[in-house]
């Protein structure tokens, strides 16, 4: 149980570099920015203007009190340290953000003050540092201390006391960050969405989270190079231009249920059982159905104008093509065998996945997907609305 623990813990971590790179952007005064993820750091912020870059160290995981002796501070400092040997860092900021906090009295505190002096903390950092190897050093070979602290350490004072200096007065820590259970509000409460109504804010930031893992993914895939944040602000334009046009969206045309079969409700189940349907039918209507219902969820639940009006309509207008088509069937076939009732249900569902969707116009301008008609039937059939058999309801009770 605690190592399923650990790996969630782990995989909210990385998600949460994510959200947080987000979150920087939707209160950043800068427009040339760009985030990278899991690249040089966690999280780095390049300003494409000004050529500046803050490498940024996330950790979600809330422990005990930050101090001078914690593993993250440490691991941090191994990081940073590696990078400045390397590179020119007069352009750079090392930002630590923490979901955890530190003590009003800790040494730490003026890491949270830019432009602070850091004399004394540098004197410090270089004393824990000694303290740590000189410990390892002294302890048996099998019972080594600060397993996860001494290659920081190390690294640290590898350092001329110029390039700690030059390092140290480059970091800025941020303590008391928000968790990842607080996302959506913290994108809510953002200066970026400050200026949108007050009642579609929720939904914009539960749309914009959706956009932004995908574009990380893509980022992790070596899809494309870095996210940049004229592309969130376009974003944000175009879901508002989305929310409150007359168009719906559509979310569900290439998606598929995990299992089809659990789908099929008993009344769906009668209703193709009594025309012999076979495997295919269900299978069909299954996935249609569920398309169709997820569809419809996803519209209320975003609570977008004229949507509970656009599906009435659609729906009376479904209903009423079934309607004419289920009589026009029961009018030629006065008398029918129950042989003919069933090849005639067949050929009725068929006509519902076949044809209709072409005599059916769309619920709004950009609609193009047939599964929303297809899956309608299916809705309508569960309630039985509509039905296959030109017998359904007396054999259904």
């Amino acid at each position: 149980m605690s190592n399923n623990f650990k790996a969630t813990d782990s995989a909210l971590g990385y998600y949460y570099q994510g959200l947080y790179a987000l979150s920087y952007f939707m209160n950043s005064t800068q427009d040339e920015e760009a985030a990278l993820i899991e690249d040089l750091d966690d999280v780095v912020i390049k300003n494409i203007d000004s050529k500046s870059i803050s490498l940024k160290q996330v950790k979600h995981k809330q422990s005990s009190n930050i101090s001078i002796k914690s593993k993250d501070l440490w691991t941090t400092l191994r990081i940073w340290c590696e990078y400045s040997k390397s590179t020119d860092i007069k352009n750079c900021t090392f930002h630590l953000i923490s979901c955890s906090s530190i003590q009003d009295d800790s040494e730490l505190q003026t890491l949270c003050i830019v432009d602070s002096d850091r004399t004394v903390l540098i004197e410090k950092l270089v004393t824990e540092a000694n303290r740590v190897i000189e410990s390892r050093k002294n302890a048996p070979s099998n019972n080594k201390p600060y397993k996860e602290r001494y290659k920081g350490c190390e690294s640290f004072l590898s350092l001329t006391s110029t390039k700690r200096e030059a390092l140290v007065n480059r970091i800025i820590l941020r303590p008391d960050e928000f968790s990842i259970d607080d996302i959506e509000q913290k994108l809510v409460d953002s200066s970026m969405l400050h200026s949108c109504p007050p009642d579609i804010r929720i939904l914009l930031a539960k749309k914009l989270i959706e956009w932004w893992d995908y574009e990380v993914l893509l980022f992790l895939r070596d899809k494309r190079s870095a996210i940049r944040k004229i592309e969130l602000q376009s974003k944000i334009s175009q879901l508002i231009q989305e929310i409150f046009s007359e168009e719906l969206n559509e979310s569900f045309s290439d998606k598929e249920p995990l299992n089809w079969e659990e789908e099929l409700t008993e009344n769906i189940k009668k209703q193709l059982d009594i025309i012999n349907s076979g495997m295919a039918r269900q299978k069909k209507a299954a996935i249609n159905y569920w398309r169709a219902k997820e569809q419809r969820n996803e519209w209320l639940e975003e609570d977008l104008p004229l949507a509970v009006e656009k599906v009435r309509k659609f729906d009376r207008q479904v209903f009423e093509e079934w309607e004419f088509k289920f009589d026009s069937i029961a009018d030629d076939n006065e008398g029918a065998s129950d042989d003919e009732h069933i090849k005639l249900g067949k050929n009725l569902f068929d006509w519902s996945i076949a044809e209709a969707p072409s005599l059916i116009g769309p619920i709004s301008k950009n609609w193009s997907s047939n599964f929303l008609v297809r899956g309608t039937f299916q809705i309508m059939s569960d309630d039985l609305t509509v039905g296959w058999h030109l017998k359904y309801k007396d054999k259904i009770k």
